[in-house]
């Protein structure tokens, strides 16, 4: 059986599966934040859920999510940096 790559994993994850287990987010909450305008970015996905504030493990699969869910209107970014304490707040 082939293993999955890390945009096929985050394509096909289920809602209530864990994107970010540090901080013990769902893809589906990462998905809302992407789906209700919330978020644009990693920046904002950071700001609006906590996912990817900690050990930047699942930054890959956020990124993936960003990219599928919004195209070419999606830019990378090349630094990841925990956002302030106080913006982490969610939406």
């Amino acid at each position: 059986m082939p293993s999955q790559t890390a945009p096929e994993a985050a394509s096909t994850a289920r809602d209530d599966q864990l994107v970010c287990h540090c901080r013990k987010v769902p893809y589906g909450e990462v998905r809302s934040a992407i789906d209700e305008g919330h978020a644009r970015s990693l920046a904002d996905v950071q700001r609006a859920t906590t996912a990817c504030t900690r050990c930047f493990g699942c930054r890959f699969e956020i990124e993936e999510m960003l990219q599928e869910r919004l195209g070419d209107a999606y830019r990378r970014t090349r630094f990841v940096t925990r956002p302030d304490d106080e913006t982490a707040t969610g939406w």
